[in-house]
């Protein structure tokens, strides 16, 4: 019963990178790889470049990337309980 939970979490996981690699997202994990995806390439600019603000849109990026997952994952577990 816990493999089959975590098979679905995996699914999940890769369905959302497909998602994003296609340019949809229609599901939680989809939403919350994009948000991690546009936090790492703030983060990533050189810093000769790159005023304050984009430090904040950076973690607020991250922030909810892991907000989502957490969330996410979270309702799968209670789905799968029931």
């Amino acid at each position: 019963m816990r493999n089959n939970l975590i098979v679905k979490i995996i699914k999940e996981f890769l369905f959302g990178i497909i998602q994003v690699g296609f340019g949809s997202i229609e599901t939680n994990f989809g939403l919350a790889l994009f948000s991690l995806l546009i936090g790492v390439v703030f983060l990533i600019i050189p810093d000769a470049e790159k005023p304050i603000i984009i430090y904040l849109f950076s973690i607020l990026g991250l922030a909810f990337s892991v907000r989502m997952f957490y969330l996410s994952t979270k309702q799968i577990i209670e789905k799968h309980k029931k």
